[in-house]
């Protein structure tokens, strides 16, 4: 689960949501894709707005600032938003921001499956 802070997502996805991630399977990273990606010191929850190569082109819905971000920065796609103040808990399990960076991809995705199965059976997605 993604704390969000910042007006770039709006209206989409607002300051103080949650975001549940999940790795992306292949495939899943197309046009319109809500992800996550590490951008110069940076995690950012943005839209793949194209595709160019082995990058991609990501931009806010609010924001005219697209980045290229090679495919091997994409941490995950949007599972889920949960708004602020809906009373889901905050977080079920804290991860350490350095557990999640680049030269850690495969560790990323055992955290993310790890956390994404706890959450969703803890929410009851189905």
């Amino acid at each position: 689960m993604l704390p969000l802070r910042g007006h770039s997502m709006h209206p989409t996805v607002r300051d103080g949501d949650r975001v549940v991630l999940r790795a992306a399977r292949a495939g899943e990273l197309r046009e319109g894709t809500i992800a996550a990606c590490f951008h110069p010191g940076l995690l950012v929850l943005h839209r793949i707005i194209k595709r160019e190569g082995s990058d991609f082109i990501f931009d806010g819905d609010n924001a005219t600032f697209p980045q290229r971000v090679p495919q091997a920065m994409v941490l995950g796609i949007a599972e889920a938003r949960i708004p602020s103040g809906t009373g889901v808990p905050e977080a079920l399990e804290v991860i350490p921001w350095e557990r999640l960076s680049p030269t850690g991809r495969s560790k990323w995705r055992a955290i993310a499956s790890r956390l994404f199965h706890t959450i969703r059976s803890a929410l009851a997605f189905r």
